[in-house]
């Protein structure tokens, strides 16, 4: 996700200088997604749209069928599939 949102920015002309390792540290999971969503989308106006195109490309070219298996991504992978059908 975080490489989508440094590539929708790119595009949109705006700079992300953070790196995934000065994000992640000393944070938790919940502490992170603030970040990513508050300090990164929200404060540098980034579309969710233009991320969201980026994250399914990103998706695509990995081809992640694995993630099928995990039950807590499940809603996110329904979300997702139900979106680009």
């Amino acid at each position: 996700l975080f490489e989508a949102i440094k590539m929708a920015a790119e595009e949109m002309g705006k700079n992300v200088t953070d790196t995934w390792e000065q994000i992640i540290e000393d944070k938790d999971g919940e502490q992170i997604a603030l970040y990513l969503y508050y300090d990164l989308v929200l404060k540098k106006e980034i579309s969710k749209t233009i991320i969201a195109q980026h994250f399914a490309n990103i998706l695509d070219e990995n081809q992640f069928e694995h993630l099928e298996e995990d039950e807590s991504l499940s809603y996110l992978l329904n979300a997702i599939n139900y979106a680009a059908a």
